[in-house]
C-alpha cells in the first residue's frame, strides 16, 4: 500500500469513528404543550394551536409556528409568531410587537413537561 492510500484509508477510519461516538443528532420538533410564567398553556400540534381557549389553525414548521390571533385585547387579531430556542424553550413574539424594536416584547416559554 502506498503513503497516499494509507493517509486517505486512516483519514476515512478516523471520520467514521468520529461520526459514530457523536451519535444522531436529535431534534425536538415544537410540537406540545407550552406554559408561561404567568399561568398561560398552550399546545401545538401540527398546524393547530389551543390557546386561551381558542384551537386555531396557523403555519407550522418543525422549529417554528405562527397563527393569526383572534381579535381581543391580547391578539388584537395580528400574527404572533414562535420560534423554537431549544427542546425545552419557545421564544414568542406577539401581534403588538411586530412594529417595535425587536427584541422588546418577547415572551420565553417553557414546555410544561421538560424533554430531555
Amino acid at each position: 500500500m502506498n503513503p497516499r492510500s494509507r493517509v486517505t484509508l486512516a483519514s476515512t477510519i478516523i471520520c467514521l469513528l468520529i461520526i459514530t461516538a457523536t451519535g444522531p443528532a436529535v431534534s425536538h420538533a415544537i410540537d406540545g404543550a407550552w406554559c408561561h410564567e404567568d399561568g398561560r398553556s398552550m399546545r401545538i400540534d401540527g398546524d393547530m394551536i389551543s390557546i386561551d381557549g381558542h384551537t386555531i389553525a396557523g403555519t407550522y414548521q418543525r422549529h417554528s409556528y405562527t397563527y393569526t390571533s383572534p381579535p381581543g385585547p391580547e391578539g388584537r387579531g395580528g400574527v404572533t409568531s414562535m420560534v423554537l430556542k431549544d427542546d425545552n424553550t419557545l421564544l414568542l413574539t406577539p401581534p403588538s410587537s411586530t412594529h417595535v424594536t425587536i427584541g422588546s416584547s418577547i415572551q420565553r416559554w417553557r414546555r410544561c413537561e421538560a424533554i430531555s
